[in-house]
This record gives structure tokens, sequence and C-alpha cells, in this order.
């Protein structure tokens, strides 16, 4: 038998060795060892008076805390332990220092699209959103200057002061919106007369909507995107305004129009 031949035989007598080992094992009922419960997995910061613990797992939870979102909360100064369940599998304790004292001084200068936060008092800094609450996942990380980008909408930031692993208790920064421009107002504003309707038409921007007034009375409930508006004829000297509405929310300059038979 040449060598090659051998070899093939070799590997299908392993294999079949191998296969009636695993049954013999099935047949006689001994079993894998049972995979040992699962630890859970965290991670702990300590944030000024709060110590948030984040986790992927949902079955992840700690004592004492409160679940906020996707992390859970708690609110001590003092140092203290607790413990952290898997709810499939084991517990462990972990302990964390009292809070820090103090906060990071912030020199803020705006700019026309950004601002720019000069930080002072600690060797390293973290910048969080903050939603009504701190969000412990921090967006910056920095030893003196943060730079923020200014947005359609105005946004509020929690800057800390790192020593180890404990952060002081966050300032607050709001980072005011762009000032982008207003939309034009609408042009060419006029008005014809049908038996007893006055007919207001103009000529405006696309994408824009618009509000119409009659002495200061608002007649369109919601931005109306015709750039016509019909008005049961009133009575001489009325005054009609025109504003043009982007779809921020903006709005322009009125254009004005008295109606003069």
């Amino acid at each position: 038998m040449s060598s090659l031949g051998l070899r093939s035989v070799l590997k299908l007598l392993i294999l079949f060795f191998f296969s009636l080992i695993l049954f013999l094992i099935e047949a006689c009922g001994i079993k894998r060892p049972p995979k040992p419960p699962p630890y859970p997995e965290f991670q702990v910061k300590r944030i000024g008076g709060y110590v948030y613990l984040l986790t992927q797992d949902k079955d992840v939870v700690p004592e004492g805390f409160e679940k906020l979102g996707n992390f859970w909360v708690v609110k001590r100064q003092e140092r203290f332990c607790f413990e952290v369940s898997h709810r499939r599998g084991r517990s462990v304790m972990r302990c964390v220092e009292e809070a820090l004292k103090g906060k990071p001084k912030v020199k803020i200068e705006v700019y026309e699209e950004r601002v720019l936060l000069r930080l002072k008092g600690y060797k390293l800094y973290r910048v969080y959103r903050f939603e009504g609450y701190l969000v412990p996942v921090p967006v910056a990380e920095s030893k003196g200057t943060v730079t923020l980008r200014r947005g359609e909408k105005r946004k509020v930031f929690a800057v800390t002061g790192v020593m180890g692993n404990r952060e002081t208790e966050p300032v607050l920064i709001e980072v005011p919106p762009l000032q982008l421009p207003k939309p034009k107002p609408p042009e060419d504003l006029s008005y014809t007369v049908r038996g007893e309707r006055i007919v207001l038409f103009w000529r405006g921007e696309e994408g824009l909507k618009y509000l119409v007034y009659r002495n200061g009375e608002l007649l369109t409930s919601e931005p109306i995107i015709s750039n016509v508006f019909i008005d049961k004829l009133p009575p001489p000297g009325t005054v009609y305004r025109v504003v043009s509405v982007d779809e921020r929310g903006e709005r322009s300059e009125p254009a004005e129009i008295v109606y003069r038979p």
C-alpha cells in the first residue's frame, strides 16, 4: 500500500474511534461539566455626589441603585460598599471612595460657530452631555481646553475635574444655538377684490410657510404653504401682515399692506 493510501486509512480509523468515544459517553449518561454561572460585568464611576454603574447586561442589578435610562445611579457622598448581582449568576462587592470636594474653574469664550472652554484646577477634565441629568458617558476628555460646536439648538454640558478614579461635582455649561439668519419676508404683497372677498397674494422662497394677520389678529392657526390667502372683504383701512416661517420655526419681518378701496 502506498504511503498516501496508508495516511487516508489512519485518518478514517481516528475519526471512527473518536465518534465511538462520543457515542459511548452519551450512551452512559456522562455529561460535560456545566458552564460556571456568569459574573456581572459593569463599570463604576464616582462623579461628585453621584455613583453611576454602567453595564450592557440587563441581568446585572446593583443593590440600592435606581435605573435611569441605560445606566444605574445612586446619590451618596460618603464612602460605601454595595453588592452587584447577576440574575442568572454570581454576585460581587464593590466599594467607592467618598466624593471629591471642589469644582474645576471654567472660562467660556463664545465664537460664531463654537464655544471654547479654558479649564483650570486639575490635570484632567471630562465633558458629559446634560439632559436634565448627567449622562455618564464622556463626549470629550482634555488636559486644559475643550471646543464645543454650536448647533441649531441650545445644548448643556457638564464638566468635571478628574483625580484618579473619582471626578468632581460637575460645572454646567450652556452652549447657545447658532445665530442663523431669519427667513426673508414675503415680496410683492398685493391684493385683489372679488365680490365680497379680498384675495391676498405674494412671492416667497421655496420651503417657506406663511402666517397671515389682520389688524394684529392671527388668521392662520398654523403656517400655510400657499402664497394666496382669501378673506372676507374688510372695512377700509384694514392692515394685513404676512410673515414667512422657515423649517426651524424662525419668523421673518412682516410684509404689510393696507386695504384701500
